[in-house]
């Protein structure tokens, strides 16, 4: 009879052995095939974009030079080699004044000034790296390249103070080349600085204009130059190089038993700063939906820029929420930009470089005729091809005042305010209430 007992005690020892077991290893065998599944979906994903012609590698966005070409970005290592010391010192401080600085930076060099404008002129501008291995390219010209931006808004100012306001309109002119040469490195921290050395351009032009009259060459000059500010082609580029280098990011980290330390200024000796790819199958389940969920995000990001503005803004914002509600996503929280705020990053300048377009045609109008146009009507018909709000794809709003003229962009709120300009320290960037405005008093 105790034998019998003790072979019924063994049985459920074993049975609870077995359910013990089953329980240890079934989650993990179920996590290795949602690990895999999660895989290939994401395989799967990649290959589709592939085919739908979608670039994954930065590498294949980079222009291209023509055999024999010069490149603008050797001459701009020669420049920058020479940086003044006073753009170093003080481009990143709060209390930048060009016409403090512009007469010390055009009387002492001129060389470096004639460097930078040589290399505005050439078409392409390609800094040697490997884009497809280096996923976290050092990029030091960035910096050059905003220094460049106020040393030749500096210039310009001189320039016109000087009354000589054809040259800062050309010093203009070279500022906003400058810029796009920095939109050839395509990645979203270059494009942003070539937003901010276009500002600086759209920033003088106001005050030269309210100076006077520039020649109507110049005027022509300017209103062409201007008129390649308004694609939004370049951002769209940015953000399929981010998205080529987001996951250039994730195949490094892969590639690494160790992991990946992601920015410069971290401790090498806190772990804190280090992004590990976990080798356990819940570590990789979640690394898979990761990285499903950054080319799920960016691929949607990209899609929404190339739509008219408010489509694109909506579709940003869904971008945006779905990435807030994300859960366990670390990486993608970390790579994925705030689109809403980049979209509008993208608009502003090209809603500026249209008002001045605008601006830049009624004073060769005004040089023509007298006086400047009473209406944009007025001013297509002596010939001009005027731009539409990029905000609104409506006509800019225009009007005289006083000696001067205001052109605005009815902004992000699609909503005329009546030339109330943007101003950071009063309006929030995604609130109603302002325009965009190019203005000069005379």
């Amino acid at each position: 009879m105790s034998d019998l007992r003790s072979q019924r005690r063994l049985r459920k020892l074993w049975w609870v052995a077995i359910v013990l077991l089953a329980l240890a290893v079934l989650p993990q065998v179920a996590l290795y095939l949602a690990w895999e599944y999660s895989e290939w979906r994401g395989a799967q994903e990649l290959a589709r974009l592939r085919q739908a012609g979608a670039v994954l590698n930065v590498s294949e966005l980079l222009p291209k030079l023509k055999p024999g070409e010069p490149n603008a970005a050797m001459v701009y290592e020669q420049a920058f080699a020479i940086e003044p010391a006073v753009v170093k010192e003080t481009e990143r401080g709060p209390k930048w004044d060009p016409a403090a600085v512009g007469p010390k930076l055009v009387a002492k060099d001129g060389e470096y000034f004639a460097r930078l404008e040589r290399a505005a002129r050439l078409p392409t501008c390609l800094f040697i790296r490997d884009w497809d291995t280096d996923w976290n390219p050092h990029m030091p010209e960035l910096a050059h390249f905003r220094a460049a931006g106020y040393a030749l808004e500096a210039k310009a100012e001189v320039e016109r103070r000087a009354g000589r306001l054809d040259e800062a309109v050309a010093t203009s002119i070279t500022s906003l080349r400058v810029a796009d040469h920095c939109t050839q490195e395509p990645t979203l921290v270059s494009h942003l600085v070539a937003v901010a050395i276009q500002g600086f351009a759209l920033r003088e032009l106001p005050r030269v204009f309210s100076t006077g009259d520039p020649s109507p060459e110049a005027c022509r000059a300017l209103y062409d130059e201007l008129d390649r500010r308004r694609r939004v082609e370049p951002f769209v580029t940015a953000l399929r190089g981010d998205r080529a280098n987001g996951l250039a990011i994730f195949r490094a980290v892969e590639r690494s038993r160790k992991g990946i330390r992601l920015g410069d200024a971290v401790d090498p000796d806190d772990e804190s700063d280090r992004i590990t790819y976990s080798r356990s199958p819940i570590g990789r389940y979640i690394w898979s939906r990761d990285k499903r969920s950054y080319v799920d995000l960016t691929t949607r990001g990209i899609e929404a820029a190339r739509r008219p503005y408010r489509e694109a803004a909506e579709a940003m914002r869904a971008v945006d929420r779905t990435e807030t509600g994300l859960r366990l996503a670390p990486m993608t929280a970390m790579l994925t930009p705030v689109y809403p705020r980049t979209l509008w990053i993208a608009y502003r300048p090209m809603a500026l470089a249209g008002a001045a377009q605008i601006a830049a045609a009624a004073k060769s109008y005004k040089r023509t005729h007298g006086k400047y146009p009473a209406s944009l009507e007025e001013l297509a018909k002596d010939g001009w091809a005027l731009p539409n709000d990029p905000f609104a794809d409506q006509p800019y709003h225009y009007r005289l005042e006083r000696q001067g003229l205001a052109v605005w962009s009815v902004g992000p709120d699609l909503t005329d305010n009546g030339a109330t300009d943007y101003n950071p320290k009063i309006h929030h960037w995604d609130q109603p209430g302002y325009d965009h405005v190019f203005r000069c008093s005379r």
